[in-house]
């Protein structure tokens, strides 16, 4: 397009913004008038200023304008004003100071030299932060203490206080025997404390409710369960039948029952989420805490290896464990059950997923003309087999998928 004559009103810089700021156009007639522009540039009918200057308004006119940032809702402040404006926490948390461990967690940062932040976009990480406080309310173990709680959109955040020292899980090894048996009796104490917390119901779960979060819950949590006897029921749902060729005569009647108490549980009671700071141990890392069935800590221990290099030290696990009763039998269908429950977790009935698996392997296997099947047909078939005996049956050792801290 071009033109041997501008009209009068592409003749100055201010009156290309007057008129850009008044036009709505569709989206065709925005180039035609970035082509008009150009032209007349290309003419000399607009000199450089003027021609930025349109380009400018027109740019200004279609980019669509800055959304406002989500509202704030402070759920929780220790102090009124806060010690920390929940504006301030978001733009510290774009650039901060460091972890506050040496652990893998990208949701917990320092961001200043006496305080640390906590975001993700679940609302777990608000009930972390008031589960801290009800234990320093109720009982004498260190933690952090919490001075902000809110969410921003979808976002949740907490402020707490950094504690210094160094994470148990590289300490331990360097501790002699004295401060060894110190740490061991904190945590004989520490569990002792959390275990004797009166429950406030039957209903299993996080402080203030909600989906159980744990390696024994999937990735994406299950629940809520209204009783114990729910998530009794849903535990039983994932391991074999008794109808099941995989199942053992020994295994029909290993199930999980009621008669066990709820009590208090961190959930990741683990060397990595201790701090031992000048002889005390401090807990961290409150997020799968709540109520459940008393042997659901030492499973969690039993289980527990460690990440990489990061590995949990065996003698602190053979000597913590031994502050519990034998839940071993506990612990090993809480096993049977990790396997549908973290791999394959879905809003259907664990039956359900094994049988459509089935469905599809048989439906594959008739499908196959065993005189002239092709060797990648004949591999395939043995993978997806493997896959589901691995899946269903437990008894095939399987990779820990570590939850964030």
């Amino acid at each position: 397009m071009s033109s041997s004559q501008p009209p009068a009103q592409f003749t100055t810089a201010d009156a290309f913004a007057r008129i850009f700021s008044h036009l709505k156009l569709p989206p065709m007639r925005q180039w035609e008038l970035y082509s008009a522009i150009y032209d007349l540039r290309q003419e000399k009918l607009l000199d450089m200023q003027e021609y930025h200057a349109a380009m400018g308004a027109m740019h200004a006119m279609i980019k669509p304008p800055t959304p406002p940032p989500p509202p704030i809702h402070v759920l929780y402040s220790k102090a009124s004003p806060p010690i920390i404006s929940p504006e301030t926490v978001v733009r510290l948390c774009q650039k901060p100071l460091d972890r506050p461990q040496t652990g893998w967690s990208t949701q917990l940062l320092r961001i200043t030299e006496t305080l640390v932040a906590k975001r993700s976009p679940t609302p777990a990480i608000a009930t972390e932060a008031r589960t801290m406080l009800f234990i320093r309310q109720h009982t004498s173990i260190p933690v952090a203490d919490v001075h902000l709680i809110f969410s921003m959109g979808d976002m949740f955040f907490y402020v707490a206080d950094y504690i210094p020292g160094g994470d148990l899980q590289y300490q331990w090894s360097t501790l002699d025997v004295p401060a060894r048996q110190s740490v061991l009796r904190q945590t004989q104490r520490y569990l002792e404390e959390l275990r004797s917390l009166p429950p406030p119901g039957d209903s299993p779960g996080p402080l203030d409710g909600g989906v159980c979060r744990s390696h024994w819950f999937s990735e994406d949590g299950a629940g809520p369960f209204a009783t114990h006897q729910d998530l009794v029921d849903w535990w039983n749902s994932l391991l074999p039948a008794e109808h099941d060729c995989r199942s053992h005569s020994n295994d029909k009647e290993e199930r999980f029952t009621t008669d066990y108490s709820l009590v208090f549980t961190h959930g990741d009671f683990v060397p990595r989420n201790f701090i031992l700071r000048d002889g005390t141990l401090w807990v961290v890392d409150w997020e799968q805490s709540g109520w459940y069935p008393e042997y659901v800590e030492y499973a969690t221990i039993a289980w527990d290896w460690g990440i990489a290099d990061y590995t949990t030290p065996a003698d602190w696990k053979e000597a913590v464990l031994a502050f519990f009763p034998d839940y071993s039998r506990e612990y090993q269908l809480l096993r049977k059950t990790s396997s549908l429950a973290y791999r394959w977790y879905t809003r259907e009935e664990p039956s359900a997923i094994v049988a459509r698996s089935r469905e599809k392997l048989e439906a594959k296997a008739m499908a196959l003309d065993d005189s002239h099947a092709r060797p990648k047909d004949l591999v395939c078939l043995f993978l997806c087999t493997l896959f589901i005996v691995a899946g269903t049956s437990n008894k095939l050792p399987h990779t820990k998928r570590s939850p964030m801290n």
